[in-house]
């Protein structure tokens, strides 16, 4: 699958200029960040996307267009935004392929990934059936070639056939019946496999063993045996649950199951071609955008203009903005109650260095609003470099 990004063109990070850590705090980027994420874990990846700005002219119209497109299309955006937890568990580093599957657990996380890739996948391709031949933004139609790449593949369609049968075969074992021989003392002297079930064993009452009554089902004459209670300190702690596998018939029994799933493994290797990892790599790339956009609606919604400004070559050294506001205070004045509407209470300012002038000369009272001012010139020109709408009717 060629590697693509929807952040880059190039599918890597070209030309970018580090966002100095007194910037960050001057322009309190830290808080346009809480106001984008929707939750805690996700700030990390945002914080890293704030702190490098673009250089380059077609990076930034790249990303222009692609969140454009997202907003012109709530529907698509809307299918997009349900994938998102896929891609995030594709992600998990414990999903990542390994070079062997041939323990039970590495056979169950390889059949979690290629369910999530088939889910993925599958999800995908309905949010861009939804939106052919009318996406303009070239991040999203090459995105729309791979899944459908990816469809047609005769290996990915052999997989969609095979893997229900079998995700059945290693979920739908819950339990295993095992002969025991005795010798003339009756002690336990060899053991053989007998079944697979679909259920698991449960406990008989002193009832049910008295009276030969309970319900159907897998049920033994005796309490299930489980690994012993012990407290790992040797004080007067909360006793746990040995871990089974330090328990010699749990060892045994282990092995037993790593031979049911051998023909599991067998079969899953026919697939080893296929993986999530380019998948994965899209869940940071498109929250970015798909926060970002909530945002802005969010600020709309509440009467306030923003604009996608046009970039120009930066050897012209322009910054233009018409009717620009602060986004901090906007953010702030967004969680206010007040009987004026927020546009009205937030105060509107050009902004304009170009060949006329490049250098302003701010002068007024102290809380006149001069550090607002400056603040709001380095929000516009951030964000214009990070390819979103800046806080401006035009710009």
């Amino acid at each position: 699958m060629n590697e693509f990004s929807l952040l880059w063109p190039d599918g890597q990070p070209t030309r970018t200029w580090p966002v100095a850590p007194e910037t960050f705090r001057d322009l309190e980027l830290g808080a346009i960040v809480r106001a984008i994420c929707t939750q805690p874990r996700y700030e990390r990846a945002l914080h890293d996307h704030f702190g490098q700005l673009c250089l380059d002219e077609a990076t930034i119209r790249y990303r222009q267009t692609l969140l454009q497109d997202l907003d012109a299309q709530p529907e698509f955006t809307r299918l997009l935004t349900e994938a998102l937890p896929l891609l995030e568990e594709l992600a998990l580093p414990g999903l990542r392929q390994k070079k062997q599957v041939d323990s039970l657990p590495a056979v169950l996380l390889r059949a979690r990934e290629l369910e999530l890739l088939v889910a993925t996948v599958q999800g995908l391709q309905t949010a861009f059936a939804a939106v052919v031949g009318v996406l303009q933004s070239e991040g999203l139609r090459r995105w729309q070639a791979a899944i459908a790449e990816l469809a047609g593949d005769s290996q990915f369609q052999a997989l969609c056939l095979e893997l229900p049968e079998l995700l059945s075969a290693l979920r739908g074992r819950a339990s295993i019946t095992i002969g025991v021989n005795l010798d003339h003392q009756l002690r336990p002297e060899a053991a053989v496999l007998l079944a697979v079930n679909a259920e698991r064993f449960t406990e008989s009452s002193l009832l049910d063993r008295l009276f030969g009554k309970g319900k159907t089902g897998l049920r033994g004459i005796a309490p299930l045996h489980q690994p012993p209670l012990v407290n790992p300190t040797g004080g007067s702690g909360t006793p746990q649950r040995l871990s089974a596998q330090m328990v010699p018939l749990f060892q045994d029994l282990a092995k037993i199951l790593e031979h049911i799933a051998e023909p599991v493994a067998r079969e899953l290797r026919k697939f080893a071609q296929l993986h999530g990892r380019w998948l994965a790599a899209r869940h940071d790339e498109l929250l970015f955008y798909l926060q970002a956009l909530a945002l802005w609606q969010r600020l709309q919604g509440a009467g306030l203009t923003l604009s996608f400004p046009a970039i120009v070559p930066a050897a012209e050294r322009r910054l233009e903005a018409a009717s620009a506001f602060n986004l901090q205070l906007a953010l702030r004045e967004l969680d206010r109650r007040d009987v004026i509407p927020v546009d009205q209470r937030i105060v509107k300012n050009d902004i304009q260095f170009g060949e006329d002038g490049r250098i302003a000369i701010l002068t007024g009272p102290n809380q006149g609003g001069k550090t607002t001012y400056m603040q709001s010139i380095g929000l516009v020109q951030v964000l214009a470099q990070l390819g979103l709408p800046v806080p401006a009717a035009a710009s």
